[in-house]
């Protein structure tokens, strides 16, 4: 599409679904938006129950954040089997919104694909 900043028409160039979202977070500093300086974990979460799917989160405490998904669970099955440590919230944004354009899912963070899968996009994000 083609966008508009202070007057000024132009189509950006978008090589990947990654350089889309790069170019929009660019847009929206440029417009006066400063993001999150929050420093994140993302994670993977599975459950034996959900075969073949893994949850791609966010959060600066991982152990917290598991223990909150076992809070609704009685048996306690949630495992956190992936975290990296993410020092910049825009970077996070970008790989959550590349599992959102490329890979299969329910629309909550829930993505049909494995644990090498996902594992691989996040440690390769920026050569994709």
């Amino acid at each position: 599409g083609i966008f508009t900043l202070d007057n000024i028409k132009y189509r950006p160039v978008i090589e990947s679904p990654a350089d889309a979202f790069k170019l929009d977070f660019g847009m929206i500093k440029k417009l006066g938006y400063t993001p999150s300086n929050k420093k994140y974990y993302i994670y993977i979460v599975i459950h034996p129950k959900f075969k073949g799917w893994v949850k791609i989160g966010r959060t600066t405490n991982c152990l917290e954040r598991l223990r909150q998904y076992q809070t609704g669970c009685p048996l306690r099955d949630y495992k956190m089997v992936y975290q990296k440590f993410i020092p910049n919230s825009i970077t996070v944004t970008n790989i959550e919104n590349y599992f959102k354009i490329n890979i299969h899912n329910n629309g909550f963070e829930w993505y049909k694909c494995t644990v090498e899968t996902a594992i691989n996009i996040i440690e390769n994000f920026e050569s994709l």
